[in-house]
């Protein structure tokens, strides 16, 4: 079996479509930049670099966008005031 290969991203940058094609191009924060704000403040600025592009066809794009529904909703299921049990709060996602 051939080895997984794991990526992080820290959030979705952006969506395009083209050409029947979807690119989702994800990024990571980067580094922290201080900027002088006034003189005795400092804010601090976190960079974004691009670091992975997913390209999928539509059906492959609109099978993953449902199962991050379903996943989304189970976790909503799974933090709601209802289920505060800690043995009920591991929610497990199965492909379909």
């Amino acid at each position: 079996m051939p080895e997984k290969k794991e990526i992080f991203a820290d959030g979705l940058e952006s969506i395009t479509v083209l050409e029947g094609l979807f690119r989702l191009d994800f990024f990571s924060l980067q580094s922290v930049v201080n900027v002088q704000a006034s003189k005795d403040k400092e804010d601090k600025i976190i960079t974004r670099e691009e670091n992975l592009r997913l390209i999928l066809p539509v059906k492959g794009f609109v099978e993953t966008l449902e199962r991050m529904l379903k996943a989304a909703k189970e976790l909503q299921i799974a933090e709601s005031p209802e289920s505060k049990d800690d043995s009920k709060n591991t929610t497990k996602i199965k492909k379909k």
